[in-house]
């Protein structure tokens, strides 16, 4: 009888031991989990400050560099799992890309992209990027890993956060082709709580109550044909960024 006791102990012992492994291995897990996420937030909070105060200059480093910071950031974000507002709006500090339409074509045509690996953009994929007046002619490029984008206007210019900061182009933490729901929650969301930036809430603010883009217009869709027969002849090469989860997002906000 005795042995049975002390089988039946042991037995019992075993399993409130591996129970609580099990608890405690959860809780470390749970622990480092936490530690890693904060952890990522002082790293990303101390690179932002870095470059608000001129102690790292994108500006000064080689393509390379710079790609390489990037996604060192975008790396901290996914880590931290979160988008604060000055991270959101910190995407802006990365916008390397040709000033004009033409010189992203060069680029495009000659060296096979460059660096970036710059790519054209399908309609479809432009539409977040056509807001007022002759938005429907602005051209859209982006990056072989999916990170960088270029809005071009209808005269060939860039478009920044200075001369159209509703329609300008933006870094995205996630890539906007192959990872499509982090980039939904890292990027897309976010503008539509706060805009590309603080100005491009005050621009929507004196819009239209329709913000929705004009699409068709004869003269732009002639014009991106146009460009496309350029980049790649009679195939189907531009960057096709499905759309269907963006009418969920409106829908969200």
């Amino acid at each position: 009888m005795r042995k049975c006791i002390a089988i039946i102990f042991a037995i019992a012992l075993i399993v409130c031991t591996l129970a609580a492994s099990f608890m405690l291995m959860g809780y470390s897990a749970e622990r480092k989990d936490a530690q890693d996420r904060m952890a990522a937030l002082v790293e990303l909070d101390r690179l932002m400050a870095q470059v608000e105060t001129g102690t790292l200059d994108l500006d000064a480093v080689s393509d390379a560099e710079y790609m390489t910071i990037a996604h060192t950031v975008c790396e901290l974000v996914d880590r931290s799992g979160m988008i604060t507002e000055e991270a959101h709006y910190f995407r802006n500090c990365f916008a390397r890309a040709p000033n004009t339409l033409d010189e992203m074509m060069a680029i495009i045509r000659y060296e096979e992209g460059g660096t970036f690996g710059w790519k054209l953009v399908s309609r479809k994929g432009t539409w977040l990027h056509m807001f007022g007046r002759n938005g429907e002619y602005n051209m859209k490029f982006i990056s072989a890993d999916g990170h960088f984008e270029a809005i071009y206007n209808i005269d060939g210019v860039k478009l920044t956060g200075e001369n159209d900061s509703m329609n300008m182009g933006t870094f995205n933490y996630a890539d906007s082709v192959n990872e499509k729901l982090r980039h939904a929650v890292y990027d897309v969301l976010p503008f539509f709580i706060w805009g590309n930036s603080r100005e491009s809430v005050k621009q929507a603010n004196g819009l239209s109550d329709d913000l929705r883009p004009i699409k068709k217009r004869d003269g732009a869709m002639k014009r991106f044909e146009k460009y496309r027969e350029l980049l790649y002849g009679g195939k189907t090469e531009e960057c096709e960024q499905p759309a269907h989860w963006i009418s969920q997002a409106r829908a969200v906000k």
